[in-house]
């Protein structure tokens, strides 16, 4: 059995990951305004913002699917959103926005139910097997 979480980030808190991660590893990012963002849903997922100077000059900044999953995943952790170490992380577009799927894997059967008799956690009894 699988569980399937999905984060879907606005516009704004995707240029946010984007340019915070390219600053803390020291990529260039060009001094400007983000006006537009295209997102290609590939596969692969392609995010391009589009930073325009005071002179109305574009500069393209592209970001492969590696790094806004990475981006996102350091986005999450900087706001205490729980993130499953073990589980695959992925990229969708999901009505033109960026979702990041994770898919975990159950390592143990889930507890089916509750022994007939045994205490639930208000201190009641579990109610006996409908016939």
């Amino acid at each position: 059995m699988k569980e399937l979480r999905c984060l879907v980030f606005t516009e704004s808190e995707l240029v946010k990951a984007i340019v915070d991660r390219r600053r803390r590893v020291g990529a260039p990012v060009p001094v400007g305004t983000v006006r537009k963002v295209t997102i290609v849903s590939g596969p692969p997922v392609v995010t391009t913002l589009h930073i325009f100077d005071d002179h109305g000059i574009a500069y393209p900044v592209v970001a492969e699917e590696a790094e806004v999953a990475a981006a996102l995943v350091k986005f999450c952790m900087d706001r205490k959103v729980p993130m499953p170490v073990k589980s695959d992380k992925f990229l969708h577009v999901i009505n033109g926005a960026i979702t990041l799927m994770m898919t975990m894997n159950f390592e143990h059967s889930p507890r089916a139910g509750i022994r007939q008799g045994a205490s639930m956690p208000t201190g009641r009894k579990a109610l006996p097997p409908a016939s």
